[in-house]
């Protein structure tokens, strides 16, 4: 696609910002890759933003392509999820784990690198209500995918961090079946052979070779904390890995907007609000700063649920104030940053 620079008042509802949009003091209003709707355009003339950057494919064929992405990895993500409960459940009866098949898995996740909204697209309309380990691992991969990509980093540093996300939880094999799907909170006894799940991951692949010492560290350290809150060691700082600072990110995400069985799902607004004040101390601020830049603007176009019962759509969120989106329910706008009374209570 190409990348050209298009008048606001010619741009069409559907076109995909190619750069930042920012306003006369450098702030920026819109990031890169969000799809331009009726709001965010009449936004831009209200400010006097005269052009944009855009993607110009042929727009019948980017729609049909978009579809037919987000299909093709919804079905890939049905069935790789399956494959990953085989490998998890062949671990759980003393079985070795299937490295191929792992490696399956990661290339399976990996086609999907250069699809980032259908991909969170995916993951948040096919979530279900279960504590299984096998999904949640699939779904790290993904995240974890996507924080590596918008890092900027090498391509074998994003493969090595999918499979960190997919190996990552795969200690909760060994964890007694009356603990892991309890239903309800763990007591503070259960939590602690709970919290030794990551010790058993590392365990089960320290031997394998064909995995690094960076991806053995990480499964290890993946609950591991900046300011040392973590466990199982408690350590903080430069002693934590790259690929461990990435997976906690998603693993965190990931965990915090699933259902429980025990706990209804926060929304995707509710867990950046966690990662931008209980999380600023725990979690790498590079890896943190680019989740929460890039991510927010993926969700423009969900449906959701008010607080008041009203049914509305996501038609921006504020770079500068990513828990506040402006919703459209319809003719009429509420923005969220500027009312106490409102709040997503929920994605439809």
């Amino acid at each position: 696609m190409n990348k050209i620079s298009v008048p606001v008042s010619c741009c069409d509802v559907g076109d995909i910002l190619a750069d930042d949009v920012n306003n006369d003091r450098g702030t920026k209003l819109v990031s890169k890759d969000t799809i331009l709707n009726q709001y965010i355009k009449d936004k831009f003339i209200e400010m006097g933003i005269s052009n944009v950057w855009t993607y110009k494919p042929d727009k019948l064929l980017s729609d049909i392509d978009g579809d037919v992405n987000y299909n093709k990895i919804k079905k890939n993500y049905k069935e790789i999820v399956l494959s990953m409960k085989r490998v998890l459940n062949e671990l759980a009866v003393g079985g070795k784990l299937d490295c191929e098949k792992i490696f399956d898995i990661s290339q399976s996740v990996l086609g999907a690198a250069n699809e980032s909204g259908s991909v969170v697209k995916c993951l948040a309309e096919i979530k279900i209500i279960d504590e299984d380990t096998h999904t949640h691992c699939l779904n790290v991969a993904f995240y974890s995918m996507l924080i590596a990509k918008w890092l900027n980093l090498s391509d074998y540093k994003i493969h090595e961090i999918v499979r960190t996300g997919l190996l990552h939880d795969i200690g909760k094999v060994k964890i007694p079946d009356k603990i892991l799907n309890k239903k309800g909170r763990l007591t503070p006894s259960e939590f602690e052979v709970m919290k030794k799940h990551s010790m058993h991951g590392y365990n089960l692949i320290k031997n394998i070779s064909e995995f690094s010492e960076s991806i053995k560290n990480a499964v290890l350290m993946h609950h591991e904390r900046l300011d040392g809150s973590g466990y199982p060691y408690g350590i903080s700082g430069d002693s934590i890995g790259l690929y461990a600072r990435i997976v906690s990110v998603a693993d965190v995400y990931d965990a915090m907007t699933r259902d429980r069985i025990y706990k209804k799902k926060a929304t995707p607004f509710e867990a950046f609000q966690m990662f931008l004040t209980t999380g600023i101390t725990a979690f790498d601020m590079v890896v943190l700063k680019t989740f929460l830049n890039n991510l927010p603007a993926y969700y423009i176009g969900t449906k959701v649920k008010l607080n008041n019962g009203e049914v509305g759509e996501i038609v921006y969120v504020p770079p500068h104030d990513i828990v506040s989106p402006v919703i459209r329910v319809a003719k009429r706008y509420y923005d969220l940053a500027n009312t106490n009374e409102l709040k997503v209570l929920s994605m439809v």
